[in-house]
């Protein structure tokens, strides 16, 4: 009796080079409870109206934009006063704003948070 070939679809890991295959980015932004980076973290690929619903509503004091251009808001559903970070942007155009100065003065004030571009600000 023959056996019969399984048939197997093998899939690349995500970091393994693909042929003719293009990289996907993603925009990301890290936003931290603590200046430099510390304290409680939560990750976002898009838009926030509630950043409450996280538990993460005018607790934000630093942030890294790890790629794309993000708009932070004072007050939830896109609201009240906002300023742009972006993946080239902060004190040393890495992405990376430590401290409130870094963020327009702002600490703990940020209830939302809107993705505007992919890419960064050229």
């Amino acid at each position: 009796m023959a056996r019969l070939a399984q048939a197997r679809t093998v899939w690349p890991m995500i970091d393994e080079p693909v042929h003719g295959s293009k990289e996907i980015l993603m925009a990301q932004i890290e936003l931290y409870r603590d200046e430099n980076f510390l304290g409680g973290e939560i990750t976002r690929t898009g838009d926030d109206k509630n950043l409450k619903n996280a538990g993460f509503n005018d607790v934000l004091s630093s942030v890294i934009v790890r790629s794309g251009t993000f708009t932070l808001y004072q007050d939830v559903d896109f609201k009240g006063f906002s300023f742009t970070v972006c993946s080239t942007g902060g004190p040393t155009s890495n992405g990376h704003y430590p401290t409130k100065q870094s963020l327009a003065g702002r600490n703990d004030a940020i209830s939302s948070l809107q993705l505007n571009s992919e890419d960064p600000i050229r």
